[in-house]
């Protein structure tokens, strides 16, 4: 009997990550179905945009690799292979403890192919590069090369302009 893929649903910024190359490594918390037994070197794997059928994107793990805290995992590979948007060592230990926790943790590389330029990370439909958002499905799209919902959370300058010392009232 065929193994079905390995299923790993996320949250639209990290699904983002995957599709645009960012991100190269998914990190979950030891047990239950995030094991050896399941995670395993050349099963399928489908990365999800949250449980919807819509957004999906397909690979083959590579790993999986298998740490007793998330510092030694940040060791064999860097932080943000695992955390892209994180910025620093410390937010990117902050949001993993989050997410996992202290104890074992396990990383696998689902090797993404990630989606070409122009192209929606959601929907894969062709855009026009000029937009915050993909016409067709409202992702967050690009802008500079950096993620735009990085951009709404205010930690990248823009466009490097103080606003206040041109005299704009922008």
């Amino acid at each position: 009997m065929k193994t079905p893929p390995l299923f790993v649903p996320l949250k639209g910024i990290h699904y983002d990550a995957f599709a645009d190359g960012q991100k190269t490594f998914e990190i979950r918390r030891y047990g239950r179905q995030w094991t050896e037994k399941n995670i395993y070197f050349g099963r399928n794997v489908t990365i999800s945009y949250g449980y919807g059928k819509q957004c999906r994107l397909h690979g083959v793990v590579d790993g999986p690799f298998v740490f007793e805290n998330v510092e030694l995992a940040f060791k064999k590979h860097h932080w943000s292979r695992i955390l892209p948007f994180a910025g620093s060592i410390e937010k990117a230990l902050e949001q993993a403890y989050e997410f996992v926790g202290h104890g074992k943790v396990i990383t696998f590389d689902p090797m993404i192919e990630p989606v070409r330029d122009g192209d929606c990370p959601r929907c894969r439909k062709v855009t026009s590069g000029h937009e915050y958002n993909c016409n067709n499905c409202n992702a967050p799209l690009k802008v500079l090369g950096i993620s735009y919902d990085r951009i709404l959370e205010s930690d990248v300058p823009v466009f490097g302009i103080d606003h206040e010392k041109r005299g704009s009232n922008v």
